[in-house]
C-alpha cells in the first residue's frame, strides 16, 4: 500500500492510476506538494526517464486534439448553469480530464480505428480551439509514435524546457529548444527543425523513429498538464 500510494508519485515511475485522483498534484516540473518531492526519477533524469519536460505549442494531430484530446477539455459537458456558478467562485470555467481518452480502447488499440472515424475526428479537430500543455518527453515520444501508426499526416511545434523543474511562469514561457516537425500519412519525418536548423539525426532516429522504454510503456502515462493564458502562478486544476 506504501509503494503503490507513495512510491509511483514520489519516484515518478507511475502518474495514471496512482494514488493522486482529486489531489491536483504536480509530479512533472517540480512538485506542487507541501512537503514531498515528486517524480525524482525524471528530475534527476536518470535512464529512460530523462528528457526533461516538453510543452506542446500546436499541432494539427487528430489523433492527439481529438482522439486522445490531449490536454482533456471537456469544458463543453458542463452545463452552463454549472459554469456560471464556477465564474461566480472566480474560477475559469474550464475544466479538464485526459483520463478517459488516455484509457480509451483506441489508445490501447488503434488498429480498430476506422477511416471514417478518423475522417470525422478530423473535421471536429478543425473546430478545437488549441490549448498547450506540458507532458515528459516520454510520453510526446508514445504520442508520436501512435499518431505515425495511425496514419496520418501531421504537424507539431512543441518547445523542449530548460532543467526539469521551474514554477507556472517558466512551464508556460520557458524554452531551451524549439521544434518543428512533420509527418506524411505513411509515418515519414519530411519536415524537422530545431530552431530552425536541422534536426540532429540522432535525435530523429532515437526520439522520433522509436517507441518509448518498455518500463515507461507499461507502467507511466502521464498526465498532460494544460496552459491556460493567463500567467496563472499555480497549475489549473485537472483531472477526476
Amino acid at each position: 500500500a506504501f509503494c503503490y500510494g507513495l512510491g509511483g508519485p514520489l519516484t515518478g515511475i507511475q502518474d495514471l492510476g496512482s494514488a493522486t485522483m482529486f489531489a491536483n498534484f504536480r509530479m512533472f516540473g517540480g512538485s506542487n506538494h507541501y512537503l514531498l518531492p515528486a517524480a525524482l526519477l525524471q528530475r534527476f533524469e536518470i535512464g529512460p526517464y530523462s528528457g526533461g519536460l516538453i510543452r506542446v505549442e500546436d499541432t494539427n494531430s487528430t489523433w492527439i486534439r481529438h482522439i486522445t484530446n490531449y490536454p482533456g477539455d471537456l469544458t463543453s459537458a458542463i452545463a452552463q448553469e454549472a459554469r456560471d456558478l464556477l465564474a461566480a467562485g472566480g474560477h475559469s470555467t474550464k475544466y479538464f480530464n485526459a483520463m478517459l481518452n488516455v484509457e480509451s480502447s483506441p489508445r490501447i488499440y488503434p488498429q480498430l480505428l476506422s477511416d471514417e472515424l478518423l475522417k470525422s475526428s478530423a473535421n471536429q479537430n478543425q473546430n478545437v480551439p488549441n490549448i498547450r500543455f506540458t507532458i515528459p518527453a516520454s510520453d510526446l515520444q508514445r504520442l508520436i509514435y501512435e499518431a505515425r501508426h495511425i496514419n496520418e499526416s501531421f504537424s507539431l511545434t512543441y518547445a523542449q524546457l530548460p532543467g526539469t523543474t521551474g514554477d507556472e511562469l517558466w512551464r508556460s514561457y520557458a524554452t531551451k529548444s524549439l521544434h518543428e516537425i512533420h509527418f506524411n500519412q505513411t509515418g515519414h519525418l519530411v519536415h524537422c527543425l530545431t530552431d530552425d536548423a536541422p534536426c540532429d539525426s540522432d535525435m530523429i532516429e532515437n526520439f522520433f523513429y522509436s517507441q518509448p522504454a518498455w518500463i515507461l510503456k507499461k507502467l507511466l502515462l502521464a498526465m498532460p498538464y494544460p496552459i491556460l493564458e493567463d500567467n496563472a502562478t499555480e497549475l489549473h486544476c485537472f483531472g477526476p
